[in-house]
């Protein structure tokens, strides 16, 4: 998940401070004057992403495997078939993955901009055209350091998750045109 009391692979939660590091321990304990915010930057969406790439290993893998039974004469047309029927499951089960990718990419946007509604004069996400928006002008009159650099990091992690959307749906076009 994006924000707040969530917990990672290890089962430790970690509570959003709500500008997207996640409160947890440091390790050591030793030095009192280190900074314990602690910010899981490991894609929530890990297993997902890893199944989807497994089974494109394994579409490429049936790709080669009916190019060699097109050039092998001693396979029928019931051959071919079989393995075109193999590579249409594995293409809807991308499809669905990927569909399932993008929906929950969406709501990671949806909460990382509710989350950041108090800089929505800096950027904002337009859900008609899926673009996000930057009001640079505005960001121009930042004269706070902080407020800055804040908002520079809010733009760098809105960006980082619009990408993902965008692959995402790049991928489901890629797998409906293949279909």
């Amino acid at each position: 998940m994006s924000r707040g009391g969530q917990v990672n692979s290890y089962g430790f939660e970690f509570k959003s401070d709500g500008d997207g590091k996640k409160k947890g321990g440091s390790g050591s304990g030793s030095d009192k004057d280190k900074d314990d915010d602690w910010y899981n930057d490991l894609d929530w969406l890990y297993n997902l992403m890893e199944n989807i790439a497994e089974l494109e290993r394994e579409q490429n893998r049936l790709e080669e495997e009916y190019e060699d039974l097109l050039t092998d004469q001693t396979k029928t047309g019931q051959d071919l078939y079989k393995m075109l029927i193999k590579q249409l499951g594995n293409l809807y089960t991308q499809l669905d993955h990927q569909t399932h990718a993008l929906e929950m990419r969406e709501r990671e946007m949806r909460e990382f901009m509710d989350t950041t509604n108090d800089q929505d004069q800096y950027l904002w996400y337009n859900w008609e055209d899926r673009t996000l928006e930057i009001d640079w002008d505005a960001i121009d009159l930042i004269t706070d350091k902080d407020l800055y650099d804040h908002v520079k990091d809010l733009i760098s992690e809105a960006e980082s998750i619009q990408d993902k959307m965008d692959d995402a749906e790049d991928a489901i076009i890629d797998i409906n045109n293949s279909i």
